[in-house]
């Protein structure tokens, strides 16, 4: 599999027509973030900023992981990111992704120097107007420093090192906010540490793809480095390169590190910001157990930069294009290994990824013995929600919906016609109480369950039993012999289409 730096990947956006080059003056000050969004709206091309106001020395790139513009491959940025054939298939980018939770990790190698560090900005030169840090939504609480790059993080035994993408919001010159959730490993990475303590930590953004969709997603187990994991699916080690003042490493092909420490029981207000619900939410967060305040110690970038962003929002963006397929893979893998028949997941990104949409192998119903259909969903509910993974994988979903393997479920066409066909109003639908959630979501948390962190989902019973013999889908590949297809649909292609004929006046 081909693996790429982020400007390598562009290129390869540009000559596949999916990249557009501004070359217009813009302003970071809503402007970026205004035409990223629309860009995302648009199923557009990846934006490069080459002429940033204020800025000639950086650049900036957005929509650059999120649905691709060719409709016939949605979800093509993301394979070439993963070394995949652009055309690659939602559901087999899953799979790959499952397989490779399992593949035996390569530890880094580190490097004396890389090209994030052809720029190297110490103490007082270390401030973060040096970097065209972007007001992305007119509603945001201030300018977001971090939206796609990952946050670096070791135990305090030194036993893990985690990478994590995760907001993070410019306070000042000097300082910026991190979320450290403790539902994921970031979270689980800083409760190591005594809560007075000045954590080191590095934020690195524009490392290659395939890097982001490893911080931005649950694949790496609980314990294992997402560097040692990039380096196991592609059985090729990833290059790193030590910090200037944390003990820590970053990629060496970065385009900006920030380097810096932990400021103790520092809780200023975040926020708000629009985020991968697809709102902006009502109002700032002072907790400093959600998130952590950091001092800027050391700002390290390539010549010409790139700035990665997401402007998060109403899908589908980054957000969920690149985080949908790892959380589906990793639930893949978790019922697979728990003997549950799936035959495919899909973390739906049009959802919001709110919706798990999976499929049963066909004769699944042999693996009731004697249990009702929806005890059996409860089950795969209780699997995710509160088995060994659930704190770091679970809590994203709000909905399972489960059907069966003649759906596409990649496919919305073929998720609502599940649905509204197969799932009964009422009794269709079952709830799993007091369970871990998503805190970030103010459309459906009440202010006790975003406090705790914990709440309901629900299951949605979208499958057909073998009792519904006579009842077969009315389509193309289920109603026409095998035999007949092939030819009928060499007819189809070989048709004539008369092209639209303008009339002038």
């Amino acid at each position: 599999m081909k693996r790429y730096d982020l400007r390598s990947y562009l290129e390869v956006l540009d000559e596949r027509g999916d990249l557009r080059r501004i070359k217009e003056p813009v302003d970071p000050r809503l402007e970026i973030g205004a035409l990223a969004r629309y860009a995302c709206e648009q199923y557009g091309e990846a934006l490069l900023f080459e002429n940033i106001k204020g800025f000639p020395n950086f650049r900036m790139v957005g929509a650059f992981e999120s649905y691709s513009s060719g409709p016939d491959y949605r979800m093509a940025k993301v394979a070439i990111a993963l070394g995949l054939e652009p055309r690659t298939h939602p559901l087999e980018i899953v799979e790959k992704l499952a397989a490779s939770r399992s593949a035996k990790p390569i530890d880094p190698v580190i490097v004396d120097s890389g090209p994030c560090q052809e720029n190297v900005l110490l103490g007082e030169k270390a401030i973060l107007s040096t970097l065209p840090v972007p007001l992305l939504h007119s509603g945001d609480g201030g300018p977001y420093l971090n939206t796609v790059g990952a946050f670096v993080m070791r135990t305090a035994d030194k036993s893990w090192s985690n990478w994590a993408v995760a907001r993070g919001m410019m306070v000042d010159e000097r300082h910026f906010f991190g979320a450290t959730f403790s539902e994921q490993h970031l979270g689980m990475v800083r409760a190591t540490w005594a809560e007075d303590q000045r954590i080191p930590i590095a934020l690195f953004l524009g490392a290659e793809p395939s890097v982001v969709v490893a911080a931005g997603a649950p694949l790496a187990r609980h314990g294992q480095d997402e560097s040692a994991y990039i380096g196991g699916y592609f059985g090729k080690p990833l290059e790193l390169v030590r910090c200037k003042t944390v003990p820590l490493e970053v990629p060496a092909n970065a385009e900006i590190v920030i380097e810096g420490r932990m400021v103790p029981d520092a809780a200023p207000p975040e926020g708000p910001m629009g985020e991968y619900h697809g709102y902006i939410e009502g109002g700032p967060i002072s907790n400093s157990k959600l998130f952590a305040l950091y001092e800027v110690t050391a700002i390290t970038f390539r010549n010409d930069p790139i700035f990665p962003i997401v402007s998060a929002g109403k899908p589908v963006d980054e957000d969920h294009a690149i985080t949908g397929p790892g959380l589906a893979a990793a639930c893949l893998d978790i019922l697979r290994r728990e003997g549950v028949p799936v035959a495919s997941a899909w973390m739906v990104p049009e959802s919001a990824i709110q919706i798990l949409a999976i499929t049963l192998a066909e004769g699944w119903e042999k693996e009731l013995k004697g249990a009702s259909v929806d005890s059996y969903l409860m089950h795969i509910a209780e699997v995710l929600k509160n088995g060994p993974e659930h704190t770091h994988v679970g809590h994203w979903i709000m909905r399972i919906l489960v059907t069966n393997d003649d759906v596409d479920i990649t496919n919305p066409r073929d998720l609502w016609w599940a649905y509204a066909t197969r799932c009964r109003p009422g009794d269709g639908s079952q709830l799993l109480e007091d369970v871990l959630i998503m805190p970030l979501l103010p459309m459906i948390n009440t202010p006790q369950e975003r406090k705790t962190g914990r709440g309901r989902i629900e299951i949605l019973n979208c499958l057909m039993t073998s009792a519904m013999h006579d009842i077969k889908p009315a389509t193309f590949a289920d109603d026409t012999p095998a035999e007949m297809q092939s030819r009928l649909l060499s007819i189809y292609n070989s048709g004539i289409v008369r092209q639209e004929q303008k009339v002038s006046h």
